[in-house]
């Protein structure tokens, strides 16, 4: 019959019927799809966590992990419009809905920077901005004469990374077992935007902080918090990614601190009054441009002579006259890196390393007359941050992140720097390590990691701080993380063992941490603490 199957035949009051079957039926949707389409982009990030040939790769974490959310809500628009079954009614609905809530949030929250896996850093938009409205700091008008300023004494932390830009204190003032004994908070205070740590001279802690438009270097009483002096620039660097602010931490030396801005103004002042001795604008010598992230770079002072890299431009690494701010040599490529000169001494002298954009060398302080360059071969990344470390005799540690990896050299003077390994194990972004005998402790793109000197062979990988910093401190380490807590790890080479947490900070922290002998000062760009921790016995 024309195609059509009967069904039955009956009769009714109006008549004879045949039935016939229709096709047209409902499907319903298709949510086990859904679920597949969403989770595949998912696949990426998974493989990073679990796969051990992935590991090296974990700085692409954070891009995997954006791309996944991005992924899944596409391809979720991508079912719900072409897949899905669901009446066209609904389909538009659902569309409308996703575009709406999206709209709704984005209305409600702002950016505030990124973290340094490049994560957004987000707030409520009625939520205070960081930095406004800070109340001005109330100074001592007189009153210096009873604090000591001093740069040698125990317990002194002069310059970045402490004495001798080593990056370990020692912890002789330490009780063996002070996490245990407890941590007691001196004082807590709101400061301004910024990324500079402490340097510590006898009474005065001094850091740089963005308050407004002013770029302000600030002395703060160790003990009471009480702020001492400050000296201020009308300068302001402000950058999506890296923020508002300073990110270098002055240097005091033999009673004067000097100190390097984010625009590159270079300030010696009295240490003890904080008057200014001089400035010099350091980007105006030979018309140089400022970094993309800013100038970051600590003065480091070697006799007679202060050494800060420069922007970009030629011959970026220049030195300056400790009495008048003249210059006095210029050396180097034409970019800079975002760590800091490194004095060291050798058996031939002293000796200042110095990590650029596209080389690494090693510097006579006297002259900046080349001994060494590494360049064939060097392997850079968008920032180079960690600073180099000299291992007697004549090794040289090179950390960058970004994937980059370690490289231990062997330098001489008047010859070309020989490899003895690398490593992708160690990628230390934003981190410098921390080096005893034979061993390396660093933030392997976050995560704590120990090496083997010798050969470059992880020992073990720990767990993962974001990108925060360390410091050495007798028989542990000494990490600030990213999100602000303050964890203390024992600096064994066999596993990682946590001893203590302190609740220190609660946002993003990039501030190298300070231990001036039994006083640890912590900071971010919204307030610094300082804690006492437990003497040794006498």
């Amino acid at each position: 019959m024309g195609g059509m199957r009967i069904r039955g035949f009956g009769v009714s009051g109006s008549g004879v019927g045949v039935g016939v079957k229709t096709t047209n039926e409902v499907k319903p949707p298709r949510w086990k799809l859904l679920a597949v389409m969403m989770g595949l982009p998912w696949l990426g990030v998974v493989a990073l966590k679990v796969v051990p040939a992935l590991d090296q790769y974990g700085y692409m974490a954070t891009v995997a992990a954006i791309g996944a959310v991005l992924g899944s809500l596409l391809l979720g628009m991508v079912w719900l419009w072409s897949f899905s079954r669901l009446p066209w009614r609904k389909r538009l609905l659902g569309a409308g809905l996703v575009l709406l809530c999206g709209g709704l949030v984005a209305s409600m929250v702002r950016k505030d920077g990124h973290m340094g896996d490049f994560l957004p850093q987000l707030a409520w938009r009625w939520q205070r901005v960081p930095g406004e409205r800070l109340a001005p700091l109330a100074v001592r008008a007189a009153g210096a004469e009873r604090y000591s300023f001093t740069t040698d004494e125990a317990g002194d932390s002069p310059q970045f990374l402490g004495k001798g830009g080593m990056n370990d204190s020692g912890g002789k003032e330490l009780a063996s077992d002070w996490p245990a004994q407890g941590v007691r908070e001196l004082w807590r205070r709101e400061v301004g935007l910024g990324w500079s740590g402490f340097a510590v001279a006898g009474d005065y802690a001094v850091t740089q902080e963005q308050r407004g438009e002013e770029e302000v270097t600030v002395a703060y009483h160790k003990v009471t918090g009480e702020p001492l002096w400050v000296h201020a620039e009308k300068a302001r660097f402000e950058e999506a990614m890296g923020g508002i602010g300073p990110r270098a931490t002055p240097t005091a030396y033999e009673g004067r601190v000097y100190a390097m801005g984010a625009t590159g103004i270079l300030v010696c002042l009295d240490g003890r009054t904080g008057a200014l001795i001089w400035r010099r604008e350091t980007l105006g010598d030979g018309g140089r441009k400022n970094l993309m992230w800013a100038m970051s770079c600590s003065p480091v002072v070697a006799g007679d002579k202060v050494i800060v890299t420069l922007g970009e431009g030629e011959r970026t690494l220049a030195a300056y006259a400790v009495a008048t701010g003249e210059p006095v040599w210029r050396s180097g490529p034409g970019r800079a890196g975002y760590g800091s000169p490194v004095l060291v001494q050798r058996e031939i002298g002293a000796e200042v390393i110095t990590v650029f954009a596209d080389r690494v060398t090693g510097v006579d302080p006297a002259t900046g007359e080349e001994r060494w360059v590494w360049k064939e071969g060097f392997k850079g990344a968008p920032a180079n941050v960690a600073n180099p470390v000299f291992l007697s005799p004549g090794r040289v540690l090179v950390g960058i992140g970004y994937g980059v990896g370690t490289t231990m050299l062997r330098t001489e003077k008047g010859k070309a720097p020989e490899i003895l390994w690398q490593s992708l194990k160690l990628k230390p972004k934003f981190t410098n390590p921390v080096v005893r005998g034979e061993r390396v402790w660093g933030l392997d793109e976050g995560r704590l990691t120990c090496l083997d000197l010798s050969d470059g062979r992880a020992l073990w990988r720990g767990a993962s701080y974001g990108h925060g910093q360390m410091l050495g401190a007798g028989p542990v380490l000494v990490i600030q993380s990213e999100r602000g807590e303050v964890v203390v790890v024992a600096a064994s080479e066999v596993e990682e063992t946590v001893v203590a947490r302190i609740p220190a900070l609660t946002s993003k922290t990039w501030n190298q941490p300070c231990l001036a002998g039994r006083y640890l000062l912590v900071r971010n760009d919204r307030e610094a603490v300082c804690f006492e921790l437990a003497e040794a016995a006498k």
